[in-house]
C-alpha cells in the first residue's frame, strides 16, 4: 500500500507538470558544448549526463525508507582529431569519484573501428547500451547477474557496422571489472556480439519517443569466454565460501535477444545462459544459470508519454533454489526526448523464501547535455 501511495501521488506531481507543454515545446534544443580550431582539424566538447531521483523501498515485513539521491553527475569530454583519432573521457561525481568510461579511438573508415580503454564490452543487448536510453531507471536483475563484472572493463575491440543493419564487435578484456588490476595468474576475458536488422536500420536506444511508421526488427547474439576468473566469488550459490577467499573460474556465457518497434509499440526480449567450472581442480562441481528478460513498451502519447512493462528471472544455479523474479512498471514524460525526461517506475523483486520480497518505486529526471 506504501509503494502504491507514492506512485499515485507521483503521477499528480507528473500530472501538473503537463499543464504547460507548450512552454516546453518554446525551450531552446539541448546541445554539447564544442569548440574546434580554426582548420577544423581538431576539436573538443563537453556535455553533462545528470539524474536526480526519489527512491522508496519496503521489504516485505520491514520499515520503508524513502531517500532523495544524485544517481548521476558525469561531464563528458569529447575529444577529436584528424577526422579519425578521437577520444571521450566520463568520470563520475555522484559518490565518490571515480572514471566511468575512458576510450580511445582509431576510425580509418565510417564502417570500422578499433576502440581501447575503459567502456562496456560487447556482450548483451541491455549492457551495452547506456541507461539513459533505457525504459526503466535500472537494469533488470537477469542483466546484473550475467553482465561482465561490473558491466565495465579494460581492454580492447574492433567494431564493424554496415548502415544499422548489420554490427560485429569483438575484444579482448581484463576480466576484472572497472578501475581494477588482473590478479597475478589470472586469465583475460574474450567476447563478441553480433546485431543483425533484416527489414531496415534499428533503432541504438529502448526508448524511441515517437511514432515508428516502419517495422523494425534486431535480432542479436553475444558470447565471452573468462579463464581463471576472480571478478567475484564463483563459489556455487548456497555453499560455503572460505573466509576471504575469491574462488576463481572459468566461466563461459551466451546471450540472445530480439527487438521489435512499430507503431506505438517496442517489445524487446533477451535470454541468458552461463557455465562456471572450477580453475581449480577439485575445488567446486560445477553448476550452470540462466536468466530471461521480457519488456513491453507503448507510447500512449507522441513525444510526451511512454508505459512499459519487464519481467526479468534470473537463476544462478539452475539445480538450486536460486532463483530471482522480477515484475515491473514504467512510466516516462519527454520533455525532449531522452534528453530531458521523467521516469516513474515501481514494482516487486521476488527471491523466494531466501529473502523477503522488495517492493520499490523511484521518481527520476534526466538531463542530457
Amino acid at each position: 500500500m506504501i509503494v502504491t501511495r507514492y506512485i499515485a501521488k507521483s503521477l499528480i506531481v507528473m500530472g501538473g507538470l503537463l499543464i504547460a507543454p507548450n512552454a516546453w515545446a518554446d525551450d531552446p534544443e539541448i546541445e554539447s558544448v564544442e569548440v574546434a580550431t580554426e582548420d577544423k582539424t581538431a576539436s573538443f566538447s563537453i556535455g553533462l549526463d545528470a539524474q536526480v531521483r526519489y527512491e522508496l523501498s519496503a521489504p516485505e515485513g520491514g520499515q520503508a525508507t524513502g531517500q532523495f539521491a544524485l544517481r548521476r553527475l558525469r561531464p563528458i569530454l569529447g575529444f577529436k582529431a584528424f577526422e579519425v583519432f578521437s577520444a571521450k573521457f566520463v568520470p563520475e561525481f555522484a559518490g565518490p569519484p571515480e572514471l566511468k568510461d575512458g576510450i580511445i579511438e582509431w576510425a580509418p573508415h565510417s564502417n570500422f573501428s578499433l576502440e581501447a580503454g575503459q567502456f562496456a564490452p560487447p556482450f548483451n543487448w541491455e549492457r551495452d547500451g547506456s541507461s539513459d536510453y533505457h525504459q526503466f531507471t535500472e537494469r533488470s536483475v537477469a542483466n546484473r547477474e550475467f553482465q561482465i563484472a561490473d558491466g565495465r572493463d579494460i581492454g580492447v575491440q574492433f567494431d564493424w557496422e554496415l548502415e544499422k543493419l548489420l554490427d560485429v564487435e569483438a575484444g579482448i578484456f581484463n576480466g576484472a571489472g572497472s578501475n581494477t588490476e588482473v590478479e597475478p595468474g589470472r586469465g583475460n576475458l574474450v567476447t563478441g556480439r553480433v546485431a543483425y536488422a533484416p527489414f531496415g536500420a534499428y533503432h541504438e536506444v529502448e526508448v524511441v519517443p515517437f511514432v515508428v511508421e516502419k517495422f523494425v526488427l534486431m535480432v542479436g547474439a553475444g558470447g565471452y569466454f573468462a579463464w581463471d576468473n576472480a571478478w567475484r566469488d564463483w563459489t556455487p550459490p548456497g555453499a560455503a565460501a572460505a573466509e576471504d577467499v575469491m574462488a576463481p573460474a572459468n566461466v563461459w556465457s551466451a546471450t540472445a535477444d530480439l527487438h521489435v518497434w512499430y507503431w506505438r509499440l517496442g517489445l524487446h526480449t533477451q535470454g541468458f545462459y552461463r557455465g562456471v567450472s572450477s580453475a581449480e581442480e577439485g575445488a567446486f562441481e560445477a553448476y550452470n544459470g540462466l536468466g530471461f528478460t521480457g519488456q513491453l513498451s507503448f507510447l500512449a502519447i507522441n513525444e510526451l508519454a511512454f508505459f512499459a512493462f519487464r519481467y526479468s528471472h534470473s537463476q544462478a544455479d539452475i539445480d538450486l533454489d536460486s532463483t530471482v523474479n522480477e515484475f515491473a512498471g514504467a512510466l516516462q514524460i519527454f520533455h525532449k526526448g531522452n534528453r530531458s525526461k521523467f521516469t516513474l517506475d515501481g514494482g516487486v523483486i521476488d527471491r523466494g523464501d531466501a529473502a523477503p520480497l522488495d517492493r520499490f518505486a523511484r521518481l527520476q529526471y534526466q538531463l542530457l547535455l
